[in-house]
């Protein structure tokens, strides 16, 4: 989930929203990761979904 969930912050940050929303699902489907959980992931892709439409 750790790689899936930077790899999604990281094609946030250089401004490619589909590929980050592809992403943040994945990591949405992996098992939790101490810090990391799914929620966080879901707060992304809802984010995306209001911001961009997905």
């Amino acid at each position: 989930m750790m790689g899936f969930y930077f790899e999604g912050e990281y094609y946030e940050q250089m401004g490619e929203p589909k590929k980050a929303f592809k992403t943040f699902e994945k990591a949405f489907a992996m098992d939790e990761i101490d810090f990391l959980t799914k929620e966080m992931a879901l707060e992304k892709i809802d984010a995306l979904k209001a911001d961009f439409g997905y």
